[in-house]
């Protein structure tokens, strides 16, 4: 969600979060949301729950290149 973004963006984290979580409940296709919650799982040393989220992302749509490239990147830094 947007507002989600935002609050990411302000460094309110714990405000994100939710709004994430229930816009993955509500559509559990929205790889966008996914993509943001991972991000945020980096963030917060989650990095098992972020590549997994990030894989998760990849087999909905192989195509999805900001998760590919997010992948990379945490794979990279282990």
């Amino acid at each position: 969600s947007n507002l989600a973004v935002a609050y990411v963006r302000l460094n309110e984290i714990d405000k994100a979060v939710p709004m994430l979580d229930k816009a993955v409940v509500l559509d559990p296709n929205n790889i966008e949301a996914m993509n943001n919650l991972a991000i945020i799982y980096i963030q917060q040393n989650k990095r098992q729950q972020a590549q997994e989220l990030f894989q998760k992302i990849l087999s909905l749509n192989p195509r999805f290149e900001p998760a590919r490239q997010n992948l990379n990147r945490l794979l990279e830094q282990k």
